[in-house]
């Protein structure tokens, strides 16, 4: 015990001299480079001056850039980082730790819609009941983040032909998303391809849903594809899933790459279309006053925001 006091009583002396120390004790050169996981947040000095992949510069061991925010981990990242927290029994989304209640001392949850924000994560009730600043208790109400003020996460990725790294508002470039290329000027059918065919996709990514063409033999690989975009999944209104489906294929120009899909349009529905086929409801999908009354599938009974088969909205 004497020993391992006596090497940290030395290393504390010695920090301004030799540049400082790192865990136990160990000292560390005052040219080393250190730099931060912005995924898990750990600081490091790597003395060799270089910094693995995915890894920032910061100018001190105190001075670095900030680490993503809690919204685009997924959930082993989430569960990495003592700064986030999961929501949701099997995963939903991950946002910012807090200190917990027990559920009895919130009392009733509220009764409104959550929605989702900007950077994935749930904006309005989370669910999570909290100790306030004033020590009580209560159920989250949570404001997404001001715009443009998170950080993005960062990646070399190349997007497929057709797709490319998507610009927001506030003029900041997605490195680990691709979205297709606007596609606006192509019609949109609701075609149903009979087996053996499929919507052909041209150069820009564009899926042209008023032809089907024969599919093309031979898979490919994961390794043709190449590192596959970081973007979500999703279900849409029909139950296809659009998104990053996790397809790697081979498309019309016999090249490799990873689909991304997008939902087919809705049809609309209300007393200048008439009634929506079997199964679907007719909702107002928005609270904007010129959205349109859409077909889709019925929401969730249970949730309280479902009223007759569709949810409310601001």
């Amino acid at each position: 015990m004497k020993a391992r006091h006596f090497i940290i009583l030395c290393c504390g002396a010695l920090m301004l001299m030799l540049g400082g120390c790192g865990e136990e004790g160990q000292l560390i050169k005052p040219d080393s480079l250190w730099g931060i996981n912005p995924l898990s947040a750990e600081v490091r000095a790597f003395e060799d001056g270089t910094l693995p992949a995915g890894w920032a510069r910061c100018e001190g061991r105190n001075d670095c850039p900030q680490p993503v925010a809690c919204g685009y981990l997924d959930e082993d990242q989430c569960g990495a980082r003592s700064d986030c927290e999961a929501v949701g029994e099997a995963f939903m989304a991950c946002i910012e730790a807090t200190e917990a209640c027990e559920a009895a001392d919130c009392g009733p949850q509220p009764g409104m819609p959550s929605y989702v924000c900007a950077d994935g994560s749930p904006g309005g009730p989370t669910g999570r009941c909290i100790r306030m600043a004033d020590s009580s208790c209560a159920w989250e109400i949570r404001d997404c983040p001001e715009p443009c003020s998170d950080t993005l996460p960062v990646c070399d990725m190349t997007c497929p032909s057709g797709t490319a790294h998507p610009v927001d508002e506030c003029d900041r470039t997605h490195t680990c998303r691709c979205e297709p290329e606007d596609c606006s000027d192509i019609p949109e059918c609701d075609l149903a391809c009979p087996q053996g065919t499929h919507n052909p996709t041209d150069d820009r990514g564009c899926v042209h849903t008023c032809e089907c063409i024969p599919d093309v033999t031979g898979d490919c690989t994961e390794e043709e594809c190449g590192p596959a975009p970081m973007c979500p999944a999703y279900e849409c209104w029909d139950g296809s899933i659009a998104g990053c489906t996790g397809r790697c294929y081979r498309m019309d120009n016999g090249d490799c790459g990873w689909e991304i899909r997008e939902c087919p349009s809705q049809p609309p529905c209300g007393d200048e279309y008439g009634a929506c086929d079997a199964g679907l409801v007719c909702c107002y999908p928005c609270g904007i006053p010129d959205c349109q009354w859409q077909c889709q599938q019925p929401c969730d009974a249970t949730d309280p925001a479902c009223v007759e088969g569709c949810l409310m909205v601001p």
